[in-house]
């Protein structure tokens, strides 16, 4: 329900500040109205609401404090954090504020550097620290004065004008607190994200947000750490051993199962048949990888390197696994030999699904490939051969 009224003070969004919330409640006595955005429509305030009011009714208006807060201290952060970037030469292109406790963004020409970041940190929380105050003043336009941020639609004649004294300047409609004291701290994160051409974005949290952070990420370190086993000052350390030990483990790992995919392949070569001209040949095994077609497709591949030495030669070969990870099953040879057993699959055996074109590739439903499945399977290259 869309609820206009005579005066409010609950903000409608508006220069990168989401609504208030809150709500409206009828007096003398009445059910409080949930208010769950507010949207500047020209000069009026529409209230989007949970129920509808009487026209005329008198209400009570209430804010949503904590959200509101939020909003206050993340605006005029914001504007400390953008007119120090001025002074390095770096103007504001946009900002987001974002919904808490996740940290806002401002938008810059170029990405700073680590000390430019850590730079206007300081400088921010010094200017925390010496109270410096936050002026609003109000002044009349007209168009030969009108800010490139007003929005088009504006036409009050009224511009407001936030001043944090010796830092920014500039039309804002934002809610913002009186002295920067209130803000307590910001922590500018030490990294920045690149967006469009050499645009980056620079993150940042005041207020209640720092705290929202931190405690998080303090905890998330304490618990790397018992994890990792060592004090949390040597956890980054012990984090990069690990992850160059996974990684090292990982590559032997590969250099085993290629090894012993050239062992599978010979003793599946070693117990091919010959059906008429062509060499046939049926595999099925139990596999405890995370990825057992991988292995599969390894085994194929040796048994077509060894296969190789014989051009023209026509072949057949079934692969098949199962495991926790699946039942997978691919059929590989001859083109004309792969279709046949293709469909014989499909005509033989209702619970694998698959298909290809030069290379069959499908799997068991769902279970393990049972040991009279295993032979319907070499029934099949066998028949394919010989059809």
């Amino acid at each position: 329900w869309e609820i206009e009224l005579e005066d409010t003070v609950l903000f409608p969004e508006g220069g990168g500040q989401p609504s208030d919330t809150g709500s409206l409640l009828p007096l003398p006595t009445g059910s409080p109205v949930r208010v769950d955005k507010i949207l500047r429509h020209g000069l009026s305030a529409v209230h989007y609401c949970s129920s509808p009011l009487p026209v005329g009714s008198e209400v009570l208006v209430q804010v949503d404090w904590e959200r509101r807060w939020d909003h206050m201290t993340q605006h005029t952060g914001q504007h400390v954090l953008s007119g120090l970037f001025d002074t390095l030469q770096l103007p504001t292109l946009s900002w987001s504020l974002t919904a808490s406790p996740s940290p806002c963004y401002i938008e810059l020409p170029r990405a700073p550097s680590p000390a430019e970041l850590a730079h206007v940190q300081q400088s921010a929380n010094e200017l925390i620290r010496a109270g410096t105050r936050v002026h609003v003043a109000l002044t009349l336009s007209d168009e030969t004065v009108r800010p490139e941020t007003l929005p088009e639609d504006y036409v009050g004649g009224v511009v407001r004008e936030v001043d944090i004294v010796g830092v920014d300047k500039g039309p804002c409609c934002g809610t913002h607190l009186p002295s920067l004291s209130a803000l307590q701290s910001v922590y500018v994160y030490p990294y920045t994200s690149a967006v469009r051409g050499t645009n980056a974005r620079v993150y940042f949290v005041v207020g209640p947000r720092v705290l929202a952070a931190l405690a998080p990420a303090a905890e998330g370190l304490r618990q790397v750490s018992l994890e990792l086993g060592c004090a949390q000052p040597e956890a980054l350390e012990k984090v990069r051993e690990v992850v160059a030990g996974g990684k090292e483990a990982r590559k032997r790992e590969q250099r085993a199962r290629e090894e012993l995919a050239g062992y599978v392949a010979k003793d599946v070569l070693a117990a091919a048949e010959t059906v008429g001209e062509a060499h046939v040949g049926c595999l099925v095994r139990e596999d405890d990888a995370p990825v057992p077609l991988e292995f599969l497709t390894t085994v194929s591949y040796r048994i077509r390197e060894a296969l190789d030495s014989e051009p023209g030669k026509e072949y057949l070969f079934a692969l098949a696994s199962s495991g926790a990870a699946g039942a997978p099953l691919i059929i590989f040879g001859t083109p004309e030999l792969v279709a046949r057993a293709g469909e014989l699959v499909r005509g033989r055996m209702g619970n694998v699904k698959g298909g290809g074109k030069g290379r069959w590739q499908g799997k068991r439903v769902e279970g393990r490939w049972t040991e009279e499945e295993g032979k319907v399977l070499r029934e099949v290259v066998r028949d394919a051969v010989g059809a």
